[in-house]
């Protein structure tokens, strides 16, 4: 596990591949870099695909000053900088879905594509959501949450082992982290920010997710001209983990496309 500086902060990241094009992937606030261990090693093979610990998740360090979305988004393009990568792909889940157009807002230049799984733009209701998790961390441990919020995250009938592991990963957070990540993950709107979209979009859905509903992809998918909208089957919310092959298939095919547009861009 290599281990870099960015921003005065230790980031952890995994890496594989080096040819082709960079895809970094971005994490859920429940999970970590390991969630894309799947992703890695399939589309490591034609791609330098790379996963991160966003700041004080997993291994990463956890920061004294609070953690926000433009700071999260700072290390995404601070780990470009350290990985001398000038542009790279972006695959974000939930949270790291909001990493991924926080980053594109501050950062396009550093941006070839966005791929959008289990996000939004704008979450309704978040302030309730929000009330909840604060009782939720006043009154039971970091296990107890992951232990009652996991498997809601998952396909019904989730594979046992993956479960646990999405379990271990939640469970391993620390609090103040988690609150501050669950705060700057729920409460941004980005729907201004659609129609500025100019890099190629895929928008992944899986079809028994129940924490960001399918109307959620829908209003990413007809606010971002030209972009594609899929459903991942036999997946709930954290869908690469449910269904890898689908997800990387998806995910694969989206990516020649992207590459294929940014070359003919360099050609003209």
């Amino acid at each position: 596990m290599p281990v870099v500086k960015v921003n005065q902060l230790r980031i952890a990241y995994d890496s594989v591949g080096a040819g082709g094009s960079a895809v970094v992937f971005l994490h859920g606030v429940g999970s970590d870099r390991t969630v894309w261990h799947e992703q890695l090693a399939d589309l490591g093979d034609d791609h330098r695909a790379i996963a991160l610990d966003i700041r004080g998740h997993g291994a990463s360090q956890i920061p004294v000053a609070p953690v926000d979305r433009a700071a999260f988004a700072a290390d995404v393009e601070g780990l470009l900088n350290a990985l001398d990568i000038p542009h790279a792909h972006l695959v974000g889940l939930s949270m790291g879905g909001v990493i991924a157009l926080e980053t594109y807002s501050l950062y396009p230049e550093r941006v070839l594509s966005l791929t959008l799984a289990d996000t939004f733009a704008a979450f309704p209701g978040w302030e309730e959501g929000m009330k909840q998790r604060e009782r939720d961390l006043q009154l039971m441990s970091m296990r107890e949450i992951a232990e009652a919020r996991i498997p809601a995250c998952l396909r019904p009938y989730p594979n046992p082992e993956k479960l646990a592991a999405a379990i271990e990963q939640m469970a391993n957070k620390d609090k103040r982290v988690y609150a501050e990540s669950s705060a700057a993950t729920w409460s941004p709107d980005y729907r201004s920010l659609l129609g500025r979209i100019t890099v190629p979009v895929l928008i992944l859905w899986g079809e028994h997710d129940t924490i960001t509903p399918r109307k959620l992809s829908e209003e990413l998918h007809s606010g971002i001209h030209g972009s594609r909208c899929i459903v991942i089957p036999n997946a709930g919310h954290i869908s690469n983990l449910d269904n890898p092959a689908a997800f990387n298939a998806a995910v694969r095919e989206f990516l020649f496309r992207a590459d294929a547009v940014y070359h003919q861009g360099d050609a003209l």
